[in-house]
């Protein structure tokens, strides 16, 4: 197998937060890799964006034609899929935009590798294209998709499309993280700090939902680890080492950040989520599934095929997040910003 370093790389959505890093430390490692921007992203912003890169690429995933003179001009051997329009607590996209650019954009990047000679694609998808587990379930890949949202549904839509191209002869190896943290604050987790800034903190439900996460540092080694030995038409799920219950982590940031915070649970059967979700509006739907869905994982597959072993502990990833965003601590308020 040939090393790294012989290979031409590209990333897409590598000025997203997980792009960002993956560049910078495939750079730092020796590989020649690229960052696929859109054109109208103004220079300064592409040389503070990728300070250490082998060369920028132009391209709009949702333009075929682009994808293929940006693999063809770059001479790309493996390519890197992050682009997605993803949903967060404060972020909520069309049907049609999760559509064009998750599932469209995905279709336009496997076509373009195989029509390019482009060897190997990974493509990271999410655990969510498997939905919210029963209580104290573990879901793992052989679990079905169940999505339950237009985002969840666009990406399980992604996820099998690029695991059928690999019977057309493209090599590719689909990758669900959990939610990914580490270095800056993520909208989830800025919420969270902030949430948790009050005294009393309300809990919908029991407080006994899992939830599982996994730090940029061990997604982006698991990510390197496929690169090398991935095996076509696998998906593997990517999570940290344990769940935690939505109270366990509630009270670790409030341990963190030096608060004596008191839970107060709200009940709200789960059974209930998806009949008041469709009655209310995108930004309390997020927090309200969020506290009510069960969502932990997995990762044997991970571990037993590629060589997955996550090494961040949640608390001490969280800490470290903590002492970075020092700087953007607002006292006014007494919250991170």
């Amino acid at each position: 197998m040939r090393s790294l370093r012989e290979e031409r790389i590209l990333v897409t959505g590598a000025t997203g937060f997980i792009g960002r890093h993956l560049v910078e430390k495939l750079h730092s490692e020796g590989t020649e890799v690229y960052a696929l921007v859109r054109r109208r992203m103004q220079r300064s912003e592409i040389q503070a964006s990728f300070p250490s890169t082998s060369g920028i690429l132009y391209g709009d995933i949702t333009d075929y034609s682009e994808m293929v003179n940006a693999f063809k001009q770059g001479e790309i051997s493996i390519v890197i899929h992050l682009a997605a329009t993803v949903e967060g607590p404060e972020t909520r996209a069309s049907r049609r935009t999760y559509f064009k650019t998750n599932v469209d954009g995905t279709l336009n990047v496997c076509k373009a590798c195989l029509a390019s000679g482009v060897k190997r694609l990974i493509h990271l998808s999410t655990v969510a294209v498997h939905g919210p587990a029963d209580a104290g379930e573990l879901i793992d890949e052989s679990c079905p998709y169940a999505p339950t949202t237009d985002y969840e549904t666009s990406k399980a839509i992604a996820d099998r499309l690029v695991l059928d191209f690999a019977k057309k002869g493209l090599c590719t190896t689909v990758l669900r993280p959990t939610l990914v943290y580490g270095y800056r604050l993520s909208p989830v987790f800025k919420w969270l700090f902030r949430y948790v800034g009050a005294r009393f903190v309300p809990v919908l439900g029991d407080g006994l939902a899992l939830k599982h996460f996994v730090h940029i540092n061990d997604l982006l080694e698991c990510i390197s680890l496929a690169i090398d030995h991935g095996p076509s038409g696998k998906a593997y799920i990517v999570a940290d080492e344990t769940p935690v219950t939505v109270d366990s982590l509630l009270l670790c940031i409030a341990s963190i950040l030096n608060r004596d915070a008191t839970l107060i649970h709200i009940p709200v059967p789960r059974h209930l989520l998806s009949t008041l979700s469709r009655h209310i509006p995108g930004r309390l739907a997020y927090p309200m599934s969020w506290f009510l869905n069960c969502r932990a994982y997995r990762t044997d597959l991970a571990r037993r095929e590629l060589g997955y072993c996550p090494k961040v502990e949640l608390r001490k990833g969280l800490e470290e997040l903590l002492n970075t965003r020092r700087a953007s601590w607002n006292p006014v308020c007494n919250v991170l910003v």
